[in-house]
């Protein structure tokens, strides 16, 4: 070993080594364990045995070795798409979350103030996934106050809330601002500088549809079947949605697994 505790391979061997555990991944994934048991169980030992090779000289994070393993185990071994009940939202702030049905909520604030409201779905089922379902918004509830707080939603992927402070990176729904606009939060949703994309469509009483592809630290956003832009994203486990004077229904929201190694 030489300092540091790396292995003494030069650039030719590493890169060799880098093309037999690819080959070795290939191979994995021809095995298809979703349709074979047999199968499914050997591929869960090569998936086992390679990923500490895979994180010590690939990944520079020994971590990562129980990291790639529990993502290969979660996308073969776990149905390869959800769809989480409506009663699994939890409020944020002073807010009011309402099941409309077992795939519809209702998110609206409960209070008056230019406070945080929101709720947050709590998933880590997979590493990487697609984040597709509908929105609607219903507002402004107070109209003499859109001079002041505006109007809106936001969509975000891995946040969290504590104490009911959200932190998340966002795609605001902005009808105020005439479009889309990505703003992280809590620092800067009310910070100049954040111009939306202006769009046709953005108003309250229409559905879109959403679909967020979220990979690492990268959220690919699509709206209404186009794409908009990618967010890069912090390190929570939670779907989250902040609303302010306004109501946001959420319907048939889906979540699919991703190849880990694509």
């Amino acid at each position: 070993m030489t300092q540091g505790g790396q292995p003494p391979y030069n650039g030719d061997q590493f890169s060799e080594l880098e093309s037999v555990l690819r080959e070795l991944l290939e191979a994995i994934r021809g095995l298809q364990p979703r349709r074979r048991p047999f199968r499914r169980g050997l591929t869960w030992v090569l998936a086992v045995c390679a990923a500490p090779i895979i994180a010590f000289y690939v990944v520079p994070s020994a971590h990562m070795a129980f990291t790639t393993a529990d993502c290969y185990a979660k996308y073969w071994f776990l149905p390869s798409e959800t769809q989480p009940s409506s009663s699994e939202w939890e409020k944020f702030g002073v807010t009011s979350v309402k099941a409309l049905s077992p795939t519809a909520v209702s998110i609206r604030p409960s209070a008056v103030g230019d406070i945080w409201f929101g709720a947050v779905l709590p998933f880590t089922r997979y590493c990487d996934y697609t984040l597709s379902f509908s929105a609607e918004l219903v507002g402004p509830l107070r109209p003499a106050a859109v001079g002041i707080i505006g109007y809106g939603y936001a969509i975000g992927a891995r946040g969290t809330a504590i104490n009911g402070i959200p932190s998340a990176t966002t795609v605001q729904f902005d009808p105020p601002q005439g479009g889309l606009r990505t703003v992280p939060i809590p620092c800067c949703a009310n910070r100049p500088g954040y111009n939306p994309q202006q769009l046709p469509g953005v108003v309250a009483g229409t559905l879109h549809r959403w679909a967020l592809r979220v990979i690492g630290a990268t959220a690919y956003v699509s709206f209404d079947g186009k794409g908009y832009g990618s967010m890069t994203l912090s390190h929570g486990n939670d779907v989250l949605v902040r609303v302010w004077n306004a109501d946001v229904i959420i319907k048939n929201l889906v979540i699919r697994s991703l190849n880990p190694w694509p």
